[in-house]
């Protein structure tokens, strides 16, 4: 297979063995339209339709329009390339990664890009998972689900209103019954089948990996995995923000981010009485949480009974940074409507987050349980997290599982306290690591995760001809033509 760079390496060892191209000089679309159907069977230019298709089929699925009007790029080479130009820090050089997952109803492929900074070679590597979709996504569950089970203090989780009140959370109750299988050996299965092959080999030492999941991937805890077995996992080095689709990379959709907040709303612990189905307890770490950081904004914070839907809606529209500690659920099986922030005297839900038309591009914080999760489909999942991106947030951080309460307060405000100096994703990575200082088990500290666009620092030594400033804090990085 002749790929058109101006040096590479392709090693074929067995029809399995992983495709590896050493590249420079960036591909051109008409190189790019194959992948040798031993490694994966869907080609470069399938990939990109497939990738399409399942966006549009997500979308329809939960009754959404999905806006066609901007084609894709026929380069994803380049798309990439230039996505994982931009550096996570000013003085990290160094490299960036990308891996995407496609599949279709037999297979599942991982594609993997590193970028470096100045390099003259670049890394492409396209693998197959060892698993089949109809495989990894109850694996995921499992994972999930053992996180829901391990011990833990008090957890961000509300009840059923015909339940014992045994507990304060911030989300839904546990998903189903207790797999049985720890969460150490879950973790080890997800990070080699997910990091296959030569992947695996390529993914050490990074500044940034963004993913781009099908499925139900987005909800895996990739802070916590170590693919190459060397004993550190994602969080101790690595940022990581999991993308929304493949548009965004072509679009270059990656957000400047100065530390400079201007217009922060901020809401906590909630009064959420009268709810018909679920009981939610007041959360003191929320309380908590949210007074420590109006206090860094000097902001006035509203909580309890001042904390409604239509008080919310109305003052995120404007914000450029939006936190709020409280109760979530999520629904798989009606996940607009039934995923939902549970507020004083009703609910906002992912439905109603679509419509509101966020001006500023905020970072929004969600800081109740489950708020990343929503029903998977081929493409991904659709529920509070993709809501607020899609209704024009820059990004969304959120949490995967019920989180327990006085942990969640700490990573909350020491991220809000690193976000003066560090992008988000390296904001929320620091303050992972703290947390895992006083509470090794990962429940405690890998259950968030940035949902949505790269952050990185202005980009002042590149040329801005073409950029598109925003009134808040961020910029979109588009390089000049």
């Amino acid at each position: 297979m002749t790929m058109g760079f101006g040096r590479q390496l392709t090693r074929f060892a067995a029809a399995a063995f992983p495709m590896m191209m050493v590249l420079s000089g960036g591909l051109q679309p008409a190189q790019a339209s194959e992948i040798d159907a031993s490694l994966c069977p869907i080609s470069m230019n399938e990939t990109v339709t497939l990738e399409r298709e399942q966006i549009q089929h997500l979308f329809r699925e939960r009754g959404l329009d999905y806006d066609l009007t901007q084609l894709l790029a026929s380069d994803l080479q380049g798309s990439v390339q230039r996505y994982l130009s931009h550096r996570q820090s000013h003085g990290d050089a160094r490299d960036r990664a990308l891996l995407f997952f496609i599949g279709n109803s037999r297979t599942l492929c991982a594609m993997f890009w590193r970028i470096g900074d100045g390099s003259e070679d670049s890394v492409f590597i396209v693998e197959r998972l060892a698993v089949p979709p109809v495989d990894i996504v109850p694996l995921i569950d499992a994972f999930v689900q053992g996180m829901q089970d391990a011990d833990a203090g008090t957890l961000r989780q509300a009840l059923p209103r015909d339940a014992a009140a045994t507990e304060m959370t911030r989300g839904a109750i546990r998903l189903k019954a207790s797999t049985g299988r720890a969460v150490p050996d879950l973790l080890a299965e997800l990070s080699h089948l997910l990091f296959p092959g030569a992947i695996a080999d390529h993914v050490g030492d990074l500044a940034s990996l963004t993913i781009i999941p099908c499925l139900n991937i987005g909800i895996v805890p990739f802070a916590a995995l170590d693919p190459d077995r060397d004993g550190k996992r994602f969080v101790e080095v690595t940022a990581i923000n999991v993308e929304a689709e493949l548009r965004h990379v072509y679009e270059n959709r990656a957000f400047a981010w100065d530390g400079n907040i201007k217009a922060p709303v901020l809401f906590g612990d909630p009064d959420a009485v009268g709810d018909p189905d679920w009981s939610f307890p007041r959360l003191p770490g929320a309380a908590r949480e949210i007074a420590a950081i109006a206090e860094r904004f000097d902001a006035m914070p509203l909580v309890g009974s001042a904390v409604t839907p239509e008080l919310v809606a109305d003052r995120i529209v404007d914000a450029d940074y939006v936190h709020i500690a409280a109760h979530g659920l999520r629904s798989v099986d009606n996940p607009l409507d039934g995923s939902f922030l549970a507020l004083h005297g009703g609910r906002l839900t992912a439905r109603q987050i679509l419509g509101l038309g966020l001006r500023e591009s905020p970072l929004v914080i969600l800081s109740a349980c489950q708020t990343g999760l929503g029903g998977p489909l081929d493409a991904g999942i659709v529920g509070l997290a993709r809501s607020f991106v899609i209704a024009g947030a820059s990004a969304t951080v959120s949490t995967l599982w019920n989180v327990d309460d006085d942990a969640t307060e700490g990573i909350m405000v020491d991220f809000v306290e690193n976000l003066g100096t560090m992008s988000p994703a390296e904001a929320l990575r620091h303050a992972q690591m703290k947390t895992r200082e006083r509470y090794l088990h990962p429940r405690y500290w890998a259950g968030f995760t940035v949902f949505g666009s790269r952050m990185v620092p202005n980009q002042a030594d590149k040329p801005r001809s073409a950029c598109r400033s925003w009134r808040a804090a961020f910029f979109w990085l588009v390089p000049s033509r």
